[in-house]
């Protein structure tokens, strides 16, 4: 009906899924000095009311620079206040190291997914360009709110 779907006999326009979106959006790496096209950038959303899952694919097949901060840019912009809860989980393939496990947060108020790596090997977990090393693949997908 006008108020969005609802479920059973509820008949509340408050309790009306309202908002159903599905689709796609092509994700770019960056660190602080450069933003880096991927030779596949594949992303994949869902949202549900205010939630968003999205899916990412990213192959790079040359080196990154240096740079610090590596992160990921996302289809929505998140929800206001303190930071999100998100989880977002994955891995990243050839690393300068080995396949390792990645994962991501999302601040307040922002389109972007922070990089860090994790394992056990580091005492700074945050990812940087040149950790990617030349060639590689992140698969990572998760949860966060949005405005």
């Amino acid at each position: 009906d006008n108020d969005g779907i609802k479920f059973g006999t509820d008949s509340a326009a408050v309790n009306a899924l309202d908002d159903y979106e599905e689709g796609t959006f092509t994700p770019s790496l960056s660190t602080d000095s450069t933003t880096y096209a991927g030779d596949t950038d594949v992303g994949q959303y869902t949202k549900i009311g205010d939630i968003v899952y999205i899916v990412i694919r990213y192959t790079k097949t040359g080196t990154l620079n240096s740079g610090i901060n590596a992160r990921m840019s996302l289809p929505f912009t998140s929800k206001s206040g303190s930071f999100q809860s998100c989880n977002f989980r994955g891995n990243i393939e050839n690393l300068d190291t080995a396949m390792a496990g990645v994962a991501g947060t999302v601040g307040a108020n922002q389109s972007i997914l922070y990089l860090q790596e994790l394992t056990l090997q580091t005492t700074t977990p945050t990812l940087a360009g040149n950790d990617l090393g030349s060639g590689f693949q992140i698969q990572i997908s998760g949860f966060y709110k949005t405005a």
